[in-house]
């Protein structure tokens, strides 16, 4: 899929110039252009295959805050570059028995450069998380064990500035689980 978005007048969230709360301000012009590939192989009959990228160039076209101030060609704020995703699962069948089968998934999705805010002041760069489950299908339940980012990658999930003060909110750390799901 190709894309093409120009904008006129795209609304920006701003903070006042107090620090305690925030407004929406247009923003001039801005184009956001790019590509997303996707992908399915199944070389085995119970092997899945899936990958995806996605590249986005997105910027101001113009945008003049003030007289000394001007945005004009910088990036788009909270948008990635690149998206990359490739995951595999396989299947094992079990026939005749109350288990009706096991699933082996991993995934890994990566999250490229953004800017958090229209200065382009902040940014953060690529990341990536690796993600696994096994999945157990018994009668109409299903027995999941997982894990998300299991390479304990650390990140910033959110950041911002509010006058000369940083706020963030970092990402999620090694999580695991185990799930149950009935399908009735």
């Amino acid at each position: 899929a190709l894309f093409w978005i120009d904008w006129n007048n795209q609304q920006i969230y701003r903070m006042t110039a107090s620090g305690v709360g925030r407004y929406i301000r247009n923003a001039g012009k801005s184009r956001s252009k790019g590509f997303e590939l996707n992908g399915e192989a199944n070389p085995f009959s119970n092997l899945t295959i899936n990958a995806s990228f996605g590249y986005t160039f997105a910027k101001f076209r113009e945008y003049q805050l003030s007289e000394k101030v001007d945005y004009s060609h910088n990036y788009l704020p909270y948008t990635h570059k690149e998206t990359v995703y490739a995951g595999v699962s396989y299947l094992i069948p079990f026939i005749g028995s109350a288990v009706k089968s096991l699933r082996l998934n991993a995934d890994y999705t990566g999250t490229g450069k953004l800017y958090w805010g229209e200065d382009n002041a902040l940014s953060r760069g690529y990341f990536g998380l690796l993600n696994a489950s096994v999945d157990l299908s018994v009668g109409k339940a299903i027995f999941s064990i997982w894990g998300k980012n299991l390479g304990d990658c650390h990140y910033a999930a959110y950041s911002f500035a509010m006058g000369s003060t940083h706020f963030g909110q970092k990402g999620n750390p090694i999580t695991a689980g185990i799930s149950v799901s009935l399908h009735l």
